[in-house]
């Protein structure tokens, strides 16, 4: 049996494997290529494949034939494929480095043909063709960008570096200074001035080699440096004369001036004026003469000159002391002129606590004998306070003598003090009463001197025990018992009161009063009438005024002043009054205080030993003089 039958072997689908799916720019055509994987054993076949491309980009590849009729193509034939784009080669940049000479420099980049470059001025910055240059001294960075197609951009930087130049001054001189010219009328020159700026001397003198240092400051220092040397000076000489003598004229100081014969230039040097020769002596009135030689070194040479001072007549024929014992503390001067003095004054000066010193004028006045004539002596008092007693009193005299100006010498003053009479009597007198009264004025003036912090380490200290003996501090001297008084006034609504005391240790004792009035306006009227308590004398009047104290606080005061050392025990009888016309109308009540109320209060209250003590010894200075003076010191 025969017949036929139909075979039919059906195409095998080719499974393709691809490569060459990431490709780099070349300039040709480029494409992925397909293989087939699942060939049966000893076939072949070909792959045929089409979208090639050549620039860079992605694209879509296509396998769209096969070599062998037994495959067939798959049902997705196609590959994503991808050409990346080339690096560019022969990018190089170059910058600039060089001195500033005003023109503009930049960057240089060269780069393939084709290839565009471009410029920003900072690497975020915004660029474009322009190549940014640069004039000005300084380092700046240029940043660029070369871009090409199908190549990757190749980015970079580099510096402008422009150094600030040297100005050229061509050659620097100094004018000649001639002698009647200064350091400051040297003036510099440049023969090159094609940089602006200011040439100006920084040294303070010329050196000794003759030369002066500069210094060149340009206008524009940000492109040129400034610039320094050294140049010469020539200077010509004064011509110096003989000097012209200018002297003190006490002759204590002379000076030298020489002047310049071609400039007229002046230079003064201070002489050294030796010590004083008498060439004539003075009589009692007849000036002498005093000659000064001064000698002056310029320029290596020696110039003296001599000048005669007057030497004053001796006109003091003689002077004695004699001490305050009233209650004011100082000393009297007793002077003799001689015949034909008129006018004397003194003038008198201690050191003061502040350490400053006073210097007091005094006219002297006729000294009076026991028949109010003039026994041919001049009185000059001078008062200390109480803790000045040590300190040494110096005094200088001046008047008129026959017409002329005279006065005793200046520079060897006269000295005294308290002390020292007080130490003369104690040497000297046999009085007792006078004895006593200076040991215990002594005593009073040491305590205080310690109380006051003066002198602590001469009479408080050294002088009272060894020329007095131990005087003792004794309270019995005081009536501890003192208080105010208050008298009942017939008054209505006083507007005004006495509400506290103190005493005041200065020359003369001072009893002040501390007062308020309700209406300050009253103040430039306001008065404290007062008298000594039981007496029939009229009243005296003390002004109130402001007092500004050490804490800077104002209070209102009124002070009864000098009180006699013999009245310390008197008491006061005072009110607060204001002066309407010749009138006084009193606005407080009557109050009776004295100076032992002071101090009875103060041994009762206060802790300071030293001013207890001190008010004590001025009770018994006070009943001493009593004493001296025979009154009652009961």
């Amino acid at each position: 049996m025969t017949g036929s039958a139909t075979v039919e072997i059906a195409q095998l689908e080719a499974v393709l494997e691809w490569t060459d799916t990431d490709l780099t720019y070349t300039g040709e055509e480029q494409a992925p290529k397909a293989t087939v994987s699942n060939l049966v054993e000893g076939d072949s076949c070909d792959v045929n494949v089409t979208g090639g491309q050549t620039a860079a980009g992605e694209y879509v590849a296509t396998a769209d034939a096969l070599s062998n009729p037994n495959y067939k193509l798959p049902a997705n034939a196609t590959i994503d494929f991808t050409i990346a784009a080339a690096s560019m080669e022969d990018v190089e940049a170059e910058g600039y480095t060089g001195t500033y000479d005003g023109a503009a420099h930049g960057i240089s980049v060269s780069a393939p043909a084709g290839a565009t470059v471009m410029y920003a001025e900072s690497e975020d910055g915004e660029y474009s063709e322009a190549n940014p240059t640069c004039t000005n001294a300084g380092s700046y960075t240029v940043y660029y960008k070369v871009t090409k197609d199908n190549f990757n951009a190749v980015t970079g930087s580099a510096t402008v570096a422009i150094a600030q130049a040297i100005p050229n001054l061509g050659t620097v001189s100094a004018a000649t200074l001639a002698c009647n010219q200064t350091f400051a009328d040297l003036v510099l020159s440049r023969t090159d001035e094609s940089v602006a700026g200011t040439l100006a001397v920084t040294s303070e003198e010329i050196s000794e080699e003759g030369t002066v240092n500069y210094q060149f400051t340009p206008d524009d220092t940000n492109n040129y440096e400034i610039v320094t040397g050294v140049v010469s000076v020539e200077t010509t000489d004064h011509v110096y004369g003989e000097p012209a003598w200018e002297w003190a004229a006490d002759a204590s100081s002379a000076s030298a001036k020489f002047t310049c014969s071609k400039c007229g230039d002046e230079k003064t040097v201070n002489a050294v004026v030796g010590e004083g020769v008498v060439s004539q002596e003075p009589g009692l009135a007849t000036a002498g003469t005093m000659t000064y030689t001064a000698t002056a070194t310029f320029n290596d040479v020696e110039y003296t000159a001599t000048k005669d001072v007057a030497i004053a007549p001796t006109f003091i024929i003689k002077q004695n002391h004699t001490l305050l014992v009233n209650g004011k503390i100082g000393v009297n001067y007793l002077v003799q002129f001689a015949e034909g003095v008129e006018n004397p004054v003194m003038t008198a000066w201690h050191t003061q606590k502040n350490g400053e010193w006073v210097k007091t004028e005094i006219t002297g006045k006729h000294n009076l004998n026991d028949d109010g004539e003039w026994d041919g002596r001049y009185k000059f008092t001078y008062m200390v306070a109480a803790p000045e007693m040590a300190d040494t009193i110096y005094c200088t005299y001046a008047a008129t003598l026959n017409g002329a100006e005279v006065s005793t010498d200046a520079e060897d003053p006269f000295t005294y003090s308290v002390q020292a009479y007080l130490d003369g009597r104690m040497q000297k007198s046999k009085d007792e009463k006078m004895r006593t009264l200076a040991a215990y004025m002594a005593t009073y003036g040491s305590y205080a001197q310690r109380y006051f912090d003066v002198n602590t380490d001469n009479l408080a200290d050294a002088n009272v025990e060894s020329l007095y003996g131990p005087v003792t501090i004794d309270r019995s001297y005081v009536n501890t018992d003192a208080a105010e008084q208050v008298i009942e006034d017939s008054i209505e609504n006083a507007t005004a009161e006495v509400t506290s005391h103190s005493l005041i240790l200065d020359a003369a004792t001072t009893l002040r009063y501390i007062v308020t009035l309700e209406d300050e306006s009253v103040l430039p009227n306001a008065y404290l009438a007062y008298r000594v308590a039981g007496s029939e004398d009229s009243f005296k009047y003390a002004k109130i005024v402001r007092n500004k104290r050490e804490d800077g606080s104002i209070r209102l005061v009124a002070d009864i002043v000098g009180i006699k050392a013999p009245d310390m025990t008197d008491a006061y009888e005072a009110y607060i009054c204001v002066k309407n016309g010749s009138s006084y109308e009193q606005i407080s009540l009557t109050t009776i205080y004295s100076p032992e109320c002071y101090i009875a209060s103060r041994l009762a209250k206060s802790s300071n030993e030293t001013l207890k003590s001190t008010l004590v010894a001025l009770m018994m200075y006070c009943h001493a003089a009593r004493d001296y003076f025979d009154l009652d010191a009961e």
